[in-house]
């Protein structure tokens, strides 16, 4: 049986983080990383832990960070000066080419602790056409013991010439057994109820319960149903949603329909027990598959939408409306 590699590690990533331990004791670590898979898994807990192994200062062969050397001490308070996270800034949705610019001064320079370097870049496809220049220099001739760890869910929006220089690794989701267990562990075994409208992933999953999402989802469900099912006209619900966050809205959205669409392809499946799921499975029954994905492509170019000068309001109206049409079939639940 695998040991388990570190306790701030998901027990589901151990198989790929054990895999790249034995390749930093053989010497044969990448330089260059991107780490992809869905939201939520734990990309970012995987890529701090493989940091502070790169990084542990006990050159031991074991299978986490030791704890007690300097370096890992430095880890515990975030204040390692060999380590560098990049992130877009808190009123961007960018990885600016400055930013990039000064990441690569900074790795060119020697190691304060005299071992390595590592550099977390997330979301990794958030830097633009110039930044991603900016970064091939590095990519292309990384200094001395220097790790580039590049984090992202669509890794396909990154342009082909970064990962081309990267060796890719596609982090799994658990299964769903595995996923409530460790929810469990954890202390939040509630947070099961939102685990599929969370894609399966228990950190999306314990995300959405601490900002109220399970109310929030019922509340959108109910006005929801309402409209499609003529109760409530498009116009007057459309209204109540323009009130909200659409960035959240679509989310749900595109997450309630991947429920339907997974509960239309496996009907034995079993993607837990709440009044939400309950209602998208009846929801489900009657609606035709190819239906279903034409509609969530129709919640996808909204949610692209959402972010631009188009009206709100009608875009959540043509939505519903939609919406009416698809589900004239579906009978008001209560």
């Amino acid at each position: 049986m695998m040991p388990h590699a570190d306790p701030a590690l998901p027990p589901w990533l151990d198989p790929a983080f054990f895999g790249l331990r034995e390749r930093i004791v053989s010497g044969n670590m990448p330089h260059a990383l991107l780490i992809n898979g869905p939201s939520g898994i734990g990309k970012g807990r995987f890529a701090r832990t493989l940091s502070a192994t790169l990084l542990c200062q006990a050159g031991s062969a074991e299978l986490r960070p030791c704890g007690h050397c300097r370096s890992c001490a430095l880890m515990r308070a975030n204040s390692h000066p060999d380590l560098w996270l990049l992130s877009p800034a808190e009123d961007s949705k960018v990885v600016a080419i400055d930013q990039v610019r000064d990441l690569g001064t900074d790795l060119s320079l020697t190691s304060q602790l005299g071992g390595g370097k590592v550099a977390i870049i997330t979301p990794a496809d958030a830097m633009n056409a110039a930044s991603a220049n900016a970064l091939l220099k590095t990519l292309e001739e990384p200094p001395q013991q220097t790790y580039l760890l590049l984090i992202s869910d669509r890794p396909g929006r990154l342009p082909a010439t970064i990962r081309s220089r990267c060796q890719q690794l596609r982090l799994p989701a658990p299964d769903r057994d595995r996923a409530v267990a460790w929810l469990t562990d954890q202390g939040r075994p509630e947070a099961a109820e939102v685990l599929p409208l969370a894609g399966g992933a228990p950190f999306r999953a314990l995300q959405l319960l601490d900002r109220g999402a399970s109310d929030q989802h019922a509340s959108w469900m109910d006005d929801w149903m309402q409209s499609v099912t003529g109760k409530r006209s498009p116009m007057t619900v459309a209204a109540h949603y323009s009130k909200a966050d659409l960035a959240l809205l679509f989310e749900w959205l595109v997450s309630a329909l991947m429920v339907m669409i997974r509960l239309k392809l496996s009907p034995e499946s079993n993607p837990g027990s709440s009044r939400l799921l309950a209602r998208l499975q009846s929801t489900s029954k009657n609606i035709d598959l190819r239906d279903l994905y034409q509609y969530l492509d129709q919640v996808y170019r909204s949610l692209r939408l959402s972010g631009t000068t188009v009206n709100q309001q009608m875009l959540l109206e043509d939505l519903l409306i939609t919406g009416c049409d698809l589900f004239a079939a579906v009978k008001p639940t209560h």
